[in-house]
């Protein structure tokens, strides 16, 4: 998959940043400008985050699914769904 957005990224003009859901050692070798690694991404943060209040029905996330018809659509996961679908994989 990385050698596609490799080849893309020229075509994403408006694109700065990618971020590999990798840990270090697993990084693929990419020319690719603004690419980032996700386990320093989120290891340099501080562990002391103060939550903001909101309705856990507040959208935490897009992906992108070709679904039935075959033409690209958004879905868009709510903080519940997301925390829900995690405690699920951690039982």
């Amino acid at each position: 998959f990385a050698p596609l957005v490799e080849k893309l990224a020229p075509h994403l003009k408006t694109v700065t940043t990618y971020v590999c859901m990798s840990s270090r050692e697993h990084m693929p070798a990419l020319d690719l400008p603004g690419l980032h690694c996700w386990d320093e991404l989120v290891g340099n943060q501080s562990e002391d985050f103060e939550w903001p209040e909101f309705d856990e029905r507040t959208a935490s996330s897009l992906c992108y699914t070709l679904g039935t018809t075959g033409h690209p659509k958004g879905v868009l996961y709510s903080h519940r769904s997301t925390v829900l679908h995690t405690l699920m994989e951690l039982a």
